[in-house]
């Protein structure tokens, strides 16, 4: 799965994108809408928060809590402004994205200020899948 900072990819991208899908053969959107989302995550938009050792340690920790009794880890890096990771669930996916992103939320925004992450919404720091 990837999840990404809610600033990472700009509303007007996304709307643009959504303006020249219909254009797209209907099989080959799902494909173009990906691999065009995973090029933007690529160009390292928004505050780029991940991109601090520190904020990149804290997310780790926080990905790694539940190993074992939640999920089993397979595989995972985190990007300046996205993670990817690879587990096997033993409990509901759903839920265990939500305590990531609601810990992660909470300890990024505590150090917001000190190590200058510069992200921009104290209400949101993950976008929403």
């Amino acid at each position: 799965m990837t999840f990404r900072l809610a600033d990472s990819l700009p509303q007007s991208k996304l709307r643009e994108l959504e303006r020249e899908l219909p254009a797209i053969a209907e099989v080959k959107r799902d494909a173009h809408r990906r691999k065009t989302i995973e090029a933007w995550l690529d160009a390292g938009m928004g505050c780029c928060a991940l991109r601090h050792p520190e904020a990149a340690a804290c997310l780790r920790d926080v990905l790694w809590h539940d190993h074992g009794t939640r999920y089993l880890m397979l595989a995972w890096v985190v990007m300046p402004n996205h993670v990817h990771v690879l587990i096997e669930p033993l409990t509901s996916l759903a839920k265990i994205v939500q305590t990531w992103k609601s810990i992660s939320a909470r300890r990024l925004l505590a150090r917001n200020a000190a190590l200058g992450l510069g992200i921009p919404d104290v209400n949101r720091v993950w976008m929403r899948e």
